[in-house]
């Protein structure tokens, strides 16, 4: 479940960016089972190159905030080069599509409730979260931010799969696909049984009268 999507308030949005490509250059491409590696190959070189027509092709429509050198990037295996677009369209291929891949769109919010907008403003529902040091507005992404997982001032991944519901809305699910009893309470039908225990000249059960 990596973070495919950053939405960032206007007064913070230029100094963000920058620390974002700071921390984004310390990142290192390689082989996974190296420990120092932080961003691994893609399944396949279909989806290899499906991400490289699709970096080329939002290279023309949004600025590039952050890029890799390719000197960085392993040239045997299926890798793709990070890159990080900022001031992204909401409404763009880019923002609206799963793209399974090292590319980041980062968007600017007028303020909170515009951020929220523009957080539920996706297709996709599965994951989201917030940094804020605000009650409020942490108390406001509960109610009003529709994904099936919340995080709140932490990564977004390391959900515990055995433990709670996981699952996502709209497009990314209808509910809780794995973990937990949520999971199996969908192929249930709830009934509402009630009976008066106080009740007198009850019948003796077979096993009683045997």
């Amino acid at each position: 479940t990596a973070c495919s999507r950053v939405i960032v308030l206007a007064d913070v949005y230029e100094e963000f960016c920058r620390k974002l490509a700071g921390a984004a250059e310390q990142l290192e491409v390689g082989d996974p089972a190296n420990v120092g590696h932080s961003i691994g190959p893609v399944i396949d070189g279909e989806t290899q190159e499906r991400l490289r027509t699709l970096i080329a092709r939002q290279k023309e429509k949004h600025p590039v905030l952050f890029e890799t050198e390719s000197s960085r990037v392993p040239v045997s295996g299926f890798y793709v080069t990070p890159v990080i677009f900022k001031d992204v369209d909401p409404d763009s291929e880019l923002a609206q599509e799963e793209v399974f891949g090292p590319v980041l769109a980062v968007m600017k919010a007028r303020d909170f409730d515009h951020a929220i907008e523009l957080a539920n403003g996706s297709p996709y529902a599965l994951t989201g979260g917030i940094y804020s040091r605000s009650p409020a507005h942490i108390a406001s992404a509960r109610e009003r931010f529709r994904v099936g997982n919340l995080y709140i001032n932490r990564k977004i991944t390391g959900s515990q799969v055995d433990v709670q519901p996981y699952g996502g809305r709209q497009l990314s699910g209808d509910g809780a696909r794995l973990g937990s009893l949520d999971y199996l309470l969908q192929y249930c039908r709830p009934r509402t049984i009630s009976e008066n225990t106080l009740r007198h000249g009850l019948t003796k059960s077979d096993e009683q009268t045997e």
